[in-house]
């Protein structure tokens, strides 16, 4: 945990001024990255765990830090986790968006951004959530962009 937490600071402590401009291949990264978003948005409309899948690297991590603690490892534990929600219906309705992209090589990326996610109570009742993400992409031998390591944190929306 205290490894996850400092690499999340180290990248926002390397994140460029406010307001400076990207290069044209982090904007174009940024796009790339928005449609990911997009992607990701209409698998979990669709309850597709293989379009989930798609979006991570073999060996991804995937953290949620913030108002639980859980880390999964490897794309198969993060399917595993996305069929479970998918099953029991608790994900009513997602969105999400990246903030920003910056390209640390011609292969390595990181982006944040901000998600929406409404979930179904065990007692039917919907609660509304808001939360930011960071994330680890990586350009695979096939050329595609991948998650690699996520880490998300939310909080319910007042």
């Amino acid at each position: 945990m205290r490894f996850l937490m400092a690499m999340a600071l180290c990248l926002f402590i390397a994140a460029p001024a406010v307001g400076q401009s990207m290069s044209a291949a982090e904007q174009e990264l940024f796009q790339y990255r928005a449609k990911m978003a997009e992607s990701f948005i209409e698998a979990m409309k669709k309850k597709d765990v293989s379009l989930v899948a798609d979006h991570y690297t073999k060996d991804a991590v995937y953290a949620g830090l913030v108002p639980t603690h859980y880390v999964l490892v490897g794309r198969d534990a993060i399917v595993k986790r996305y069929e479970g929600l998918f099953k029991a219906g608790t994900v009513v309705d997602y969105f999400s968006k990246p903030i920003e992209a910056h390209l640390m090589s011609d292969n390595t990326a990181w982006t944040t951004g901000i998600y929406n996610v409404t979930l179904l109570n065990k007692d039917g009742g919907k609660q509304d959530f808001q939360g930011h993400w960071i994330d680890m992409l990586r350009r695979e031998q096939d050329g595609v962009w991948r998650v690699s390591f996520a880490g998300y944190g939310s909080m319910p929306k007042q």
